[in-house]
């Protein structure tokens, strides 16, 4: 890798990333990572203007990294200029990198996540040479007799980890460990105990009651699995591309590595990326001017850009990818986030609609039930240590239907923790939450939708009146979220079914459900 390469796209990554005001994104420490792992450049071999470019191309970096410099177009390429003028050819390059429009959202994000990708591979390659060179010295170069056993487990053990494109996994069979004979081990996991407990850790949805029925962790913890179930045409998808919006809309990223991308991933194996994008776009815009939207003479560009700016302004980072279920397994969805994490990114949460719908035929098992058991187990142990929150829709089982078809008026209170899940009754097994839909309409023929609450590991016991609760939807933009407002839900909308103990703190039945008509 040329070094003033290196240099020229960490000057770029600092000035691109000062354009998107307010997003969260800081690469300072990444930078200042970078040039530490660079060599003396006073004393690298080449002409006296190969090192004079080179220190001054550094200093330029590491002024913008301490925040010395004004992060100015012009000044900095001003700069860049002055530091450089022997090189017209190395100039030009910078000049390239660091020209475009400052307002274009989209080309900026596009660059820095290039940049930051070019970045990471370079000190990760550093990283290896380190460790191949450390495994040389104690087997070629060892002065006394070489412990052949311990080199090669100690060489296996520390290039293990190479062979993904993450650094975490050395062991595949090991997600974490702790000595108590070697307490540095153990402070480790309390220090991630306290990001665990970190109120700004938990992504809060942008429904008050849902974060209510999620009990003290009051919103989605990182690393659980959450699998919403409902009976087909009940919400399942719309309600899980809320959630996964909802963590863009309504939280700042909290990174467990300060250098990566704050990111979310939504994958579809049913809806294509044009169906999901309609209703992303005519959501919230029809929630933001409370009426019926004209997408056919809306120019693509301005819709592209007023999604891309609502989505990612609080620093969030969003991926969607529609899949071919029939090519496509739970290696798959690894590899994918495997190559964002190599690209410099965290993933926060990752959505998968529908995980069922995967080809699960190399799962052992020998029948669909035990194979879909465990394709929610090979997703979970793989996002789980990483930190990454996952939500799964999954149909429920025609035992439910039936139940429903007999005229139940409290349904999702009837199938909470039952286990009337389709074609796997033992999910629960391996989710940590399960939550429960179904689209229901009061007296006033006002259709809402009811939420209930299965298993939950994450929280201690949440109050019962809690578990259970009716949204609004309405008449434009579906379920409004309404967490900087007052809150919308009911407990019951009807007088008598499903009231539980506390129904009055919320309203009675009746009152106000007019406004959310649909």
């Amino acid at each position: 890798m040329d070094f003033r390469v290196l240099l020229i796209q960490s000057i770029a990554l600092l000035f691109w990333e000062s354009q998107l005001e307010g997003s969260g994104l800081d690469s300072k420490d990444l930078v200042r990572r970078l040039i530490n792992e660079l060599p003396e450049l006073e004393n690298i071999s080449g002409t006296d203007d190969d090192r004079n470019n080179l220190v001054a191309l550094r200093d330029i970096a590491l002024s913008l990294a301490l925040g010395t410099t004004p992060l100015k177009q012009d000044v900095i390429k001003d700069r860049v200029k002055l530091s450089i003028k022997k090189d017209k050819e190395l100039r030009d390059d910078a000049f390239e990198l660091l020209s475009g429009k400052t307002d274009d959202l989209s080309a900026i994000s596009d660059k820095i996540e290039s940049i930051r990708g070019e970045i990471h591979r370079y000190i990760r390659e550093k990283e290896f040479k380190k460790v191949i060179q450390q495994i040389a010295k104690a087997g070629l170069y060892a002065t006394t007799q070489i412990d052949i056993p311990k080199v090669a487990r100690d060489a296996i053990s520390e290039l293990e980890g190479f062979t993904l494109f993450g650094d975490e996994n050395k062991d595949p069979a090991l997600n974490d460990f702790a000595d108590f004979e070697d307490p540095e081990s153990v402070a480790k996991v309390f220090a991630r105990v306290q990001d665990d407990v970190n109120p700004e850790s938990v992504m809060k949805t942008g429904w008050q009651a849902f974060n209510e029925m999620l009990g003290d962790t009051a919103g989605l913890r990182r690393g659980s699995m959450y699998v919403v179930g409902a009976m087909p045409y009940n919400g399942k998808s719309l309600v899980t591309m809320d959630l996964t919006t909802h963590v863009g809309l309504f939280n700042t990223p909290f990174l467990l590595d300060p250098t990566k991308i704050p990111t979310i991933v939504h994958f579809s194996t049913e809806n294509d990326l044009q169906l999901n994008f309609k209703l992303l776009y005519r959501r919230w815009k029809e929630q933001e001017i409370n009426g019926p939207v004209d997408m056919l003479n809306t120019d693509p560009v301005s819709m592209a850009n007023y999604v891309i700016n609502k989505l990612q302004a609080n620093g969030y980072r969003y991926k969607f990818y529609y899949l071919n279920s029939a090519e496509c397994n739970w290696r798959k969805i690894s590899e994918y986030l495997l190559k964002l994490e190599s690209l410099g990114h965290e993933v926060h949460l990752c959505a998968i609609d529908y995980l069922a719908m995967l080809d699960y035929e190399d799962l052992p098992g020998g029948n669909e039930a035990t194979q879909i058991q465990l394709l929610f187990n090979r997703i979970r142990a793989f996002c789980n240590p990483r930190g990454i929150t996952t939500i799964i829709p999954h149909q429920i089982s025609t035992e439910a239907a039936l139940l429903k078809r007999q005229g139940t008026d409290d349904f999702v209170k009837q199938i909470a923790g039952k286990r009337y899940w389709a074609r796997c009754r033992s999910i629960d097994m391996e989710v940590d939450t399960e939550i429960y839909l179904n689209v229901e309409k009061d007296a006033q023929g006002n259709s809402w939708m009811a939420f209930g609450r299965g298993k939950d590991r994450n929280s201690a016991a949440t109050p019962y009146e809690d578990q259970f609760f009716f949204q609004p939807f309405s008449q434009f933009g579906g379920l409004v979220p309404d967490i900087h407002g007052k809150k919308l839900a009911k407990r019951t909308i009807r007088d008598n079914g499903f009231a539980v103990a506390g129904a009055d703190e919320w309203g009675s039945a009746n009152n106000g459900a007019d406004e959310f008509s649909v």
